[in-house]
Formats: structure tokens, C-alpha cells, sequence
């Protein structure tokens, strides 16, 4: 069988390569030997008996991580190159004093994507922080919006006796009620798009991994979801807090 990329498996260098069946290459060399060879019939069957006999003359293998491999690759890049390097140590080790040199091809193909990756996380995480500041101006808008047309009730719950800090809480659990449809909606869209590229990979990578997202991506959805609405809420609260009382009161004076 003639493939025609190494697939990994293989230096690049080599052009066409052709893959045989360990097992049973000598029993196929037994069926097509040269004259006078074909003639030895103990020669023959010592071909065909001995399927193990090539072991002792071969001068390299290809080894393959254990199943399922994808779980090695869908992994930080520093992580994947430990975990192969271990891998490899362990095998040549098992092989004893032999001197052998082992050349990891799959890790050649990574460094050379490694760059990418990196670029491509760069530009992710200003992505994220760009939304991010979106997002706080945006609740922050709302919110002053929504202090603005409420500064009389405001005004007139401080003069019964609300605290600031109730005041504060108050504004902040406003800017929380903003920020919930937004993360189950989020989840939701998550979820799908994992599911989406689950199958994607599986069809046409023949890839599979989970496609549930990881305690560490979990808490960091959250931890940004809380961290938005905290951040909208300085301002307005300032505002709250510094305005007079009877300039709150007064419903004649615009407030904006």
C-alpha cells in the first residue's frame, strides 16, 4: 500500500513511502523466493513459521502514544512536549543498552505551530479584554440611566433610613440582574459550539475529546461575570452617594 504523506509516521524526506505488514512480509517473501531458493522446502517453511524473525534485524520502529492519543495533544504545548519526552524516556529504557535514537516527528510538526498558537492566544485575550471593557461601559450606561430616572426614590428610601451600604447593595444587585441572562445565555451558546466542533472533529479528524468545558474555564466565566458588574457599579454609587440629599428630593431640576 503506497501512501502518500508520511502522516506523521514518517520523515517528510522520504517520498512514497510503502508500508508492509510486519507479520506477514516473510510469509509473503516465502511465496516468491528466487531460484534456487523456492526449491529449499525447509528454507520455506523456516520463513513462514518464524513471523518474529525480523525483530532481530530491524533498525527502527514507530511507536505510537497510548489510546486515545488525543488526550497528550489537546493540551498545552509545554504540557504535550513533557508528556511525550516521558513517554519516550520510558521506551528507551525498556529497550535496555542497546544504543538507539529516538526522533519524535509529531513534536517537530508542533514546534512548528507553536508560534501560531501563541500569536492566536494573544490575540484571543485582547479580544476578551476589549469585550470586557465593552461590556462594563455598557452596564455602566444603564446604570446611570436607571439612577437618573430613580434618584427621587432613591431620595426618599435614604431620608426613611437606608444605609449606604443598603445602597450600594442595591446598585449592585441591579447591575447583577444585567449580567445574568447574559451568562446562561453564554453557557448556552458554549455548550452548542462545543458540541458543533465535537462533531466536526470526529468526522473529519477522526478526534475525540470532551466536549464539556473544564472547571478552570467554568470558574473563569464566572469569576469575569462577577468582576463586570462590580466594576459598573463604582461609578454610579459615587454618584448615589454624593448627591445631596435634597437635590435628590427636588423632582422640579433635572437631573441629567
Amino acid at each position: 500500500m503506497t501512501i502518500e504523506s508520511g502522516k506523521g509516521k514518517a520523515p517528510n524526506s522520504l517520498n512514497s513511502p510503502i508500508y508492509i505488514e510486519y507479520d506477514n512480509y516473510l510469509k509473503l517473501i516465502a511465496n516468491y523466493l528466487p531460484d534456487p531458493l523456492h526449491l529449499n522446502a525447509d528454507f520455506v517453511s523456516f520463513l513462514r513459521d518464524n513471523d518474529s524473525l525480523l525483530d532481530e534485524f530491524a533498525d527502527q520502529f514507530v511507536m505510537t502514544l497510548p489510546s486515545p492519543r488525543s488526550e497528550y495533544y489537546l493540551q498545552q504545548f509545554d504540557k504535550v512536549m513533557s508528556d511525550v519526552m516521558k513517554h519516550l524516556t520510558f521506551v528507551e529504557e525498556t529497550l535496555g543498552y542497546f544504543p538507539v535514537t529516538i526522533e519524535a516527528f509529531i513534536l517537530q510538526e508542533f514546534k512548528l505551530a507553536h508560534l501560531s498558537v501563541t500569536f492566536l492566544q494573544l490575540v484571543f485575550n485582547l479580544v476578551m479584554l476589549l469585550l470586557f471593557m465593552i461590556s462594563v461601559l455598557l452596564i455602566y450606561s444603564l446604570l446611570m440611566l436607571s439612577m437618573e430616572s430613580k434618584s427621587f426614590d432613591l431620595g426618599v428610601m435614604r431620608m426613611v433610613g437606608l444605609s449606604k451600604m443598603n445602597v450600594m447593595l442595591l446598585i449592585v444587585l441591579q447591575s447583577v440582574m444585567f449580567v445574568i441572562p447574559s451568562i446562561i445565555c453564554g453557557f448556552i451558546v458554549s455548550f452548542g459550539l462545543l458540541q458543533g466542533i465535537k462533531l466536526y472533529a470526529e468526522s473529519m479528524m477522526h478526534m475525540d475529546f470532551d466536549a464539556i468545558p473544564g472547571l478552570s474555564s467554568i470558574l473563569q466565566a464566572l469569576f469575569l461575570s462577577t468582576l463586570i458588574p462590580l466594576c459598573s457599579s463604582i461609578f454610579p454609587i459615587q454618584v448615589v452617594l454624593d448627591r445631596n440629599l435634597n437635590d435628590a428630593l427636588d423632582i422640579q431640576r433635572s437631573k441629567t
